[in-house]
């Protein structure tokens, strides 16, 4: 899974740009070639990231007004199916970000293996 994102940018291109530019934005843009293609998909995400967890924050708010407003014993049957979907979601963020976490530090470690022996 990894190799496809390893072979994404070659860190160790030769490349022979000369005298880098004097102007600091244009020294960036010509350090940031090699990823001109994977910056837009990380801005994606980031702000998809973003915009789910801002959204899972207001929902903790809508929660305590749920329970402030309504009845206790009146909360699961007015608003169960709803916190069930929520907590179905949250579960599943939680499981693909751990999973993500293993496969990385699997690949870090695997790696580490491969050059120690």
């Amino acid at each position: 899974m990894y190799r496809f994102f390893e072979n994404l940018v070659n860190p160790y291109a030769d490349r022979s740009v000369g005298t880098p530019p004097r102007n600091i934005i244009a020294f960036i843009r010509s350090e940031m070639h090699p990823f001109r293609r994977i910056i837009p998909f990380i801005l994606f995400m980031s702000f998809a990231v973003a915009i789910m967890e801002t959204w899972l924050i207001s929902y903790s708010g809508k929660v305590i007004d749920y329970i402030n407003v309504t009845d206790k014993s009146e909360v699961w049957s007015l608003y169960g199916f709803e916190l069930f979907l929520v907590a179905l979601f949250s579960a599943d963020q939680a499981l693909l970000s751990t999973e993500n976490a293993l496969l990385l530090a699997e690949e870090t470690l695997s790696a580490t293996q491969d050059t120690l022996f």
